[in-house]
């Protein structure tokens, strides 16, 4: 996707680009470059698409990751699949606020096992 034009890319809540972006500016912008009109925020990009379960998760997959104590957990960031999923992994591209830029991520880096949210397919990047 042509979300890896925006490797190292400030982050900044709020943003939508063309050279600064938040998560789900990213997203959209993304999506804008193929011709997808997607909403803007994440807590409304977690409902659009089809529910796609972790071990599906193909290559253009939204994945959404939580934030908060149980039982008050809330969608609160959102990234793209670059890969499938393979063997417990996929790597994923998105805005970080704690890496200040858009970077590429593994499912099994950090702490996203733990706040995974789950994952929805608006587009087949087959």
């Amino acid at each position: 996707m042509n979300a890896r034009l925006k490797l190292g890319c400030p982050y900044e809540w709020g943003a939508t680009g063309p050279n600064r972006y938040d998560c789900s500016g990213l997203v959209n912008y993304a999506f804008r470059q193929v011709g997808v009109v997607v909403t803007r925020t994440t807590s409304t990009l977690c409902i659009e698409g089809e529910r796609v379960f972790l071990t599906n998760i193909k290559r253009g997959d939204l994945i959404f990751f939580v934030s908060g104590e149980y039982p008050n957990r809330n969608i609160s960031h959102v990234g793209i699949a670059l890969t499938d999923y393979d063997n417990g992994d996929f790597k994923f591209i998105h805005a970080s606020a704690g890496n200040g830029c858009v970077v590429v991520s593994h499912f099994t880096d950090s702490n996203y096992q733990k706040t995974y949210g789950g994952a929805r397919r608006i587009i087949s990047c087959e």
